[in-house]
């Protein structure tokens, strides 16, 4: 049976996040500032100040780490490429497209690998000095976990500040 791997995940979060193994990926979005964020479990509708946009039940990400993608133990992109365009981005993550979440872990204290079945993962790197988020997941029940270098993991209603 999947599961989160806990390294400094503490328990709660662990138990919150388990709700996303299983499901298949959606969306897969980099943004112009190579931020990342990817859907899962089907999309819905998310009404915001802006509008209504779509997302994933559940979704992942981040505004600002590093990140890449790595298939059979190769990196096939990450945030960092050297492109013409982020549309090349945005063609590698379509691999992601149904494929389903299997763990998610700690590679460091800094970092979080999200793996999936078919040999890929996403790992989000925690690359600056500042306690920015390193990671993200929007849950149902507006719930939102987080990690950031110097708070660590955060549980907490979507709406609360943290």
């Amino acid at each position: 049976m999947a599961a989160i791997t806990r390294r400094d995940i503490p328990y709660d979060v662990e138990q919150e996040m388990n709700s996303i193994l299983g499901q298949p990926c959606c969306r897969q979005s980099v943004g112009n500032d190579l931020s990342l964020f990817l859907g899962f479990g089907g999309i819905v509708s998310v009404k915001n100040p802006r509008g209504e946009t779509l997302h994933g039940k559940w979704e992942i990400g981040s505004y600002r780490s590093a990140w890449r993608i790595i298939h059979n133990h190769s990196i096939i992109c990450g945030s960092r490429e050297l492109i013409d365009s982020v549309d090349e981005l945005r063609q590698q993550l379509v691999k992601l497209d149904g494929v389903n979440c299997i763990k998610i872990g700690m590679l460091t204290e800094f970092d979080v690998r999200v793996v999936f079945d078919r040999e890929l993962c996403v790992d989000f790197l925690g690359a600056f000095g500042d306690d920015d988020e390193v990671f993200h997941a929007f849950l149902p029940q507006d719930r939102v976990v987080s990690l950031s270098l110097q708070g660590g993991w955060v549980s907490q209603v979507a709406s609360q500040p943290s």
